[in-house]
């Protein structure tokens, strides 16, 4: 359907789009692990990691 010179153009697009959005996602990560570990029990948490979650969503998901 295309040539060589056309899908690799697309798959350094591809990894060039996802650069920003590993590294947002590598720093979110850290923090999240951070502040649950330090908070105590996992099941006390549900709405604190639902929010982060959700930050997280509306942060990364329109870059993806």
């Amino acid at each position: 359907m295309s040539g060589t010179e056309t899908l690799g153009v697309f798959a350094v697009s591809k990894d060039l789009s996802n650069i920003l959005t590993q590294e947002i996602a590598t720093a979110l990560n850290r923090m999240t692990f951070v502040q649950t570990a330090e908070a105590g029990k996992l099941s006390a948490q549900g709405a604190r990691i639902v929010k982060a979650l959700g930050g997280y969503a509306m942060l990364a998901a329109p870059w993806a």
